[in-house]
């Protein structure tokens, strides 16, 4: 297992629904849901990291990134 540190967005449209991406393992098949995000680059930041990953995932960074929560 490799440990790294990451950073998450919990999206939230007007409608306060969630913006979930669907992953499938590529091995497996097996189906889950997480939010944007993922691995930060060493010297990033985490806001930095986290505007990377969503431009990679999303073809976008024009969020306004509010508050940091559930550290762990």
């Amino acid at each position: 297992m490799v440990h790294r540190i990451g950073a998450r967005a919990v999206l939230l449209t007007p409608e306060n629904r969630v913006l979930l991406m669907e992953i499938v393992h590529p091995d497996d098949g097996h189906r889950f849901w997480i939010t944007p995000g993922g691995g930060l680059e060493p010297g990033e930041s985490k806001a930095e990291g986290l505007l990377r990953e969503m431009k990679e995932e999303l073809g976008t960074n024009e969020f306004e990134l509010g508050p940091s929560f559930g550290h762990v």
